[in-house]
């Protein structure tokens, strides 16, 4: 379920299995998940599809580590769930457990953003292939 667009106060979710692109409230989702006594700072647990009813678990860029393909569809979606990321730890929407300085961003500079977004935070699909057709 990649990420379309990110506004001020929602973004565009994609569904995978059914390719339903919803609405997402940036009120509906919080950083980090909780279960079972296990704290992950670093995954957002999207809303279920209201399509298919897939979940989908977005998981932020490790601290140290560079994209290995800057510029392609995988590296702008990892800068948008950065983003995303970042957005919920700076405005305090964490799942029980965490705070601030329990969950450590990975937030994007302005200037890769700008490189990289010049419309604004979206993200088109990607291209489609063939599949080696010839």
């Amino acid at each position: 379920m990649p990420i379309r667009e990110i506004r001020a106060n929602d973004l565009d979710q994609e569904c995978a299995k059914c390719g339903r692109v919803v609405a997402v409230p940036v009120n509906a989702i919080v950083a980090g998940i909780s279960r079972e006594g296990q704290v992950n700072s670093n995954v957002v647990a999207m809303p279920v599809c209201t399509g298919c009813g897939s979940v989908e678990f977005l998981l932020r860029s490790p601290s140290a580590e560079d994209h290995p393909s800057q510029g392609s569809y995988g590296h702008k979606h990892k800068l948008l769930v950065d983003t995303l990321h970042a957005k919920l730890v700076k405005g305090g929407r964490l799942a029980q457990g965490l705070t601030p300085d329990t969950a450590p961003i990975k937030e994007p500079p302005a200037a890769v953003m700008d490189r990289w977004f010049k419309d604004g935070l979206k993200l088109p699909p990607p291209p489609k292939t063939d599949g080696g057709a010839q």
